[in-house]
This record gives structure tokens, C-alpha cells and sequence, in this order.
């Protein structure tokens, strides 16, 4: 799932390369592309180290207790992966809004 997400996120920028390129965006969605895989690869990053905290901090707990510590682990790491993935998704809106949107022409 990370890895999925980390390539999308690639894929938006490339996206928003490409529409900056061609003359269909304006040149501040290839920053703000940029900012989408900087965050999004954060979040996933961030679930990561969650991930593996929440293991490690079950290790010497009372077993009565383990079960708990553990979903609150997986929960939060799971926010943030949510986060990245909304982060995303509103890059490849963004992305989708300046492809479909008519060209507006010079005025003559």
C-alpha cells in the first residue's frame, strides 16, 4: 500500500510536469505537485516508523495490556496514512481539473 501510494504521488507530479509543459496548467501546479510527493512520501514514511514504534512498544507490556497499546499504535499510524492518501487524491484532483478544463483562447 505504501509503495502503491509513494507512486502515485510520482505520478501526479508527472502529470502536473506534463499539463505545465504543454501550456494547459499554470506553472505554480508543478510546485504544488512537488509538495504533494514531498508530503505524501512523508506520510507514508511516518506509518512506517508508527508501524514498527507500535510493535516495539508492546514487547515488554503486560500481556492484559498488549492488545490495546497495540491497536492505538496502528491507529494513529493509520491516520496518517490517510492523510497521505487525501494529500494525493487532492494533487490528482487538482491534476485532473487544469486536463479536462477548456482552453481559454487569445483575444483577437
Amino acid at each position: 500500500m505504501l509503495i502503491v501510494l509513494g507512486a502515485a504521488a510520482v505520478a501526479v507530479y508527472i502529470w502536473a510536469w506534463w499539463l505545465v509543459r504543454s501550456g494547459r496548467a499554470p506553472r505554480w501546479l508543478r510546485w504544488a505537485a512537488a509538495v504533494v510527493v514531498i508530503a505524501t512520501i512523508a506520510c507514508a514514511g511516518y506509518t512506517i516508523w508508527a508501524l514498527s514504534g507500535a510493535f516495539r512498544a508492546v514487547e515488554d507490556v503486560n500481556p492484559a495490556d498488549k492488545a490495546s497499546m497495540l491497536a492505538h499504535g496502528i491507529s494513529s499510524a493509520l491516520d496518517v496514512l490517510a492523510i497521505g492518501i487525501a494529500i494525493a487524491g487532492a494533487g490528482a484532483i487538482a491534476c485532473g481539473y487544469f486536463t479536462v478544463r477548456p482552453r481559454r483562447s487569445s483575444p483577437r
